[in-house]
């Protein structure tokens, strides 16, 4: 299957409407493929540079069903906002222990549900375990079946528990020979949905940005051309990487390697 736009390239030189971020010089003929489980908040991200979107999700959340790996725990280590959204039981859980999280998004959603008095890491997994007391014990994360490398290596030492409340199952694949969305640049939140749109854009057609070095790494592995990495890992800077992509009018193309 191929992207049904007859050129990969950013179509630039158009006007960015009123109202969206000019800084980035990119057209709303440029448009964008989400394929995070859900569009938003990225597709008003986007569109608030100047950006279209399209969704096509290649990564779906579910729940493991798993029971905490003890009855109370000292700190707690969340990295995304999915957990919040898997373990409603969470606030009751934590009571009264230390809670350290990922991005202001993660620190949102932890805030809403209850969750107070945060410690917030905001350049990735690495940053949050810094913050982490190795003092304090039983430390637990809170998140998925297989999280970022940072996370996973300490998990491996034996430095925190692992409390798994969703893992990543495909979606249902589009219809075999239709056309996907069109797209000039594809924006990739996980190594997993680097993999699954490796498999849909087997020439590697269309450039993509990643939300960081993770996906980066996965991304290059299957053959992708990666154009842009966000600053940061969370959308709002994957957002503006996307635009700042799209402010380059062609890229070379990389040697195919399939």
């Amino acid at each position: 299957m191929r992207p049904d736009s007859p050129d990969s390239r950013c179509c630039l030189g158009v006007s960015t409407p009123a109202g969206a971020d000019a800084r980035y010089g990119a057209c709303m003929a440029t448009r964008v493929l989400i394929t995070r489980e859900q569009a938003e908040p990225l597709a008003h991200l986007l569109a608030a540079r100047g950006l279209e979107s399209a969704h096509l999700p290649l990564v779906s959340l579910v729940a493991t069903s798993q029971l905490p790996p003890c009855p109370q725990p000292a700190q707690v280590l969340v990295t995304s906002a999915s957990a919040l959204r898997f373990a409603p039981a969470l606030v009751d859980w934590v009571g009264s222990a230390r809670v350290v999280v990922v991005g202001s998004k993660t620190a949102a959603a932890a805030e809403q549900a209850g969750l107070r008095g945060l410690l917030v890491g905001t350049s990735g997994g690495q940053s949050a375990l810094d913050l982490l007391d190795p003092e304090l014990e039983p430390t637990v994360f809170v998140g998925a079946m297989c999280p970022a490398p940072a996370v996973s290596r300490a998990l491996c030492a034996g430095h925190l528990l692992h409390w798994a409340v969703y893992q990543q199952a495909p979606p249902e694949p589009p219809d075999k020979g239709g056309a996907l969305p069109r797209a000039d640049i594809v924006t990739l939140a996980s190594p997993s949905a680097a993999r699954a749109w490796a498999r849909l854009d087997r020439d590697g057609v269309v450039p993509v940005v990643v939300i960081g070095e993770t996906t980066a790494n996965a991304a290059r592995a299957a053959g992708l051309h990666v154009v842009g990495q966000a600053e940061k890992p969370d959308l709002d800077a994957l957002a503006a990487a996307a635009a700042a992509a799209a402010a380059v009018h062609t890229w070379p193309r990389p040697r195919q390697h399939r």
